[in-house]
């Protein structure tokens, strides 16, 4: 039962996070102090803040789809992963790092560009 709730909890989290990259990589969020990400080189310019966070986006999306996968297999075969919520934790956390760094090192780049 536990790694039943904790997988239905992985996969709101990772499809809420996934939907929340849409308007990101839609370019429909614009440059603001309180949604997307707000590296300093975002903020540099209008062209600067959708590269970033298009970039950001893409990434968020695609680093979610394992968690997103091993949650839905947990669901669909049970016992296939009995330390899912130790696994599902993992993958997440190793996801987002992912994300911040992938994401950080493209801002220094467009900042480098820009400068």
């Amino acid at each position: 039962m536990y790694t039943t709730a904790t997988a239905i909890c992985a996969i709101v989290i990772a499809a809420l996070l996934m939907l929340l990259s849409v308007p990101l990589i839609m370019k429909a969020i614009p440059m603001n102090r309180d949604y997307g990400f707000r590296w300093p080189e975002a903020f540099r310019s209008n062209e600067d803040w959708h590269e970033i966070n298009v970039f950001g986006g893409w990434c968020t999306l695609i680093a979610n789809l394992p968690l997103l996968i091993l949650a839905l297999l947990t669901l669909l075969r049970p016992g296939l992963f009995p330390d899912f919520p130790i696994l599902g934790g993992l993958v997440f956390c190793l996801s987002m790092m992912t994300v911040l760094i992938l994401t950080y090192a493209h801002a220094k780049r467009t900042g480098r560009r820009a400068g």
